[in-house]
């Protein structure tokens, strides 16, 4: 029986790690403006403009990923940022301002910097040489597959017991 490539875990990985961030996470936050602003009594545009603080912490933090990653080692790299963007993800759930909100999405930025733009286009080169653009685009294409199947269930989640516990139960 011929044995599994490890690179081909790296991808599955890879993959999970993705659909977790972006699948599920930044794909289906938009499942939750309405009864965020519904709960709140926030204006919409002034929830919409709070969400724009996680590109300006993205941004910010992606200028230095790569020295951090050559520095510590990028499984604790990730580890941390995992834990720190599910945290932050929790927290929105107990947030009561928009400004707030605007921080939280400021540290779920940060810490998504390590998790989504950097470290799976990087461990799919260091593992995969053949099929790299196959790799790269199933470990992509997995995201969107689970924010099809996340929608309907946050959506479900958001009816039966509101917003906050949906988005920490997401």
């Amino acid at each position: 029986m011929k044995k599994i490539h490890y690179a081909w875990v790296i991808l599955i990985v890879c993959a999970l790690l993705f659909s977790f961030t972006a699948g599920t996470l930044i794909n289906c936050n938009g499942i939750f403006n309405t009864a965020i602003c519904q709960d709140t009594g926030w204006k919409y545009a002034d929830y919409i403009v709070s969400n724009l603080f996680y590109g300006i912490g993205s941004m910010a933090t992606l200028l230095f990923v790569n020295r951090i990653y050559k520095l510590f080692s990028m499984k604790w790299v990730i580890a941390v940022a995992s834990v720190v963007f599910a945290a932050s993800y929790a927290f929105r759930a107990y947030a009561t301002s928009i400004s707030a909100f605007s921080m939280i999405n400021f540290v779920s930025g940060m810490s998504g910097a390590f998790l989504i733009y950097v470290p799976i286009p990087v461990l799919i080169k260091r593992w995969f040489v053949k099929f790299r653009a196959f790799a790269l685009g199933i470990a992509m294409m997995v995201s969107g597959l689970a924010g099809s199947i996340a929608s309907p269930i946050l959506v479900s989640w958001i009816e039966l017991y509101g917003w906050r516990k949906a988005a920490f139960m997401n």
